[in-house]
């Protein structure tokens, strides 16, 4: 039989499946969306697929195409540890949200946003602020899934005047002028918010810390109309993120 060629492919660890004995089924974020892999001998001492034991984990992975569905990992190089997220409630809390926003969101085999999510998990493990950079990963799967927010005018007539509202389902801000009766006016914390988790990523917006009781807000709604918009359950671990940072 004639074997099939390595690829090599850089991606995020979202899931971990026992299979068989010493190993598992291993579903990956790459740029061609998600993949799930065969990962023989996971949990043996030694194993040269070692650092996908960790949801989080950000590796570089030799791998090969069994069939259509079936993908094996041969060997896993670690671009991101974060074993030591696992010590602080609230970084294992935001590991384990990413993760299950991610599943919910990627199913059906869209590009995964992985330099991006990469990026911020990089300055996160810098001591950026959970918080922040979980608006960030909202607004980045946002972008990635086409639904990106005007944050430069108001999205219904232009103006770039007296913005004190925004519309998800119309896609930004909305003037004075454009409020509508079913929208309520936001304060300046939400309005700076808003634009914040829509800006360009860069090393100093991450840098910044949102105000927490408006950022918990919006991190809410802005998931909740996620998960709504393409009719997916529940999100579970965002309360369980949410209470880690109260």
């Amino acid at each position: 039989m004639i074997k099939k060629p390595v690829n090599t492919l850089t991606g995020i660890v979202l899931n971990i499946s026992p299979y068989e004995d010493d190993s598992a089924i291993v579903v990956l974020g790459t740029e061609n969306g998600l993949m799930s892999f065969v990962s023989k001998h996971l949990y043996k001492l030694n194993s040269s697929i070692k650092p996908l034991s960790n949801i989080g984990t950000v590796v570089n992975i030799d791998y090969r195409q069994i069939n259509d569905n079936i993908n094996s990992i041969n060997y896993a190089k670690s671009l991101l540890e974060v074993t030591s997220f696992y010590s602080s409630l609230s970084l294992s809390s935001f590991l384990f949200f990413l993760a299950q926003l991610s599943l919910l969101l990627f199913s059906e085999g869209d590009y995964y946003p992985i330099n991006q999510i990469y990026f911020l998990l990089k300055l996160l493990k810098k001591n950026a602020d959970p918080l922040t950079i979980s608006l960030l990963v909202v607004g980045t799967f946002y972008k990635s899934l086409g639904l990106n927010q005007d944050i430069s005018k108001c999205v219904k007539c232009h103006s770039t005047h007296n913005i004190v509202s925004f519309d998800l389902k119309n896609g930004g801000f909305i003037c004075k002028n454009c409020l509508a009766e079913n929208l309520i006016r936001r304060d300046n914390d939400e309005l700076y918010i808003f634009k914040f988790v829509f800006s360009q990523l860069n090393e100093e917006v991450v840098k910044r810390k949102v105000p927490k009781h408006a950022g918990i807000k919006l991190l809410k709604e802005l998931t909740q109309y996620l998960l709504e918009y393409y009719d997916l359950k529940k999100c579970e671990s965002l309360e369980l993120f949410i209470n880690s940072l109260i």
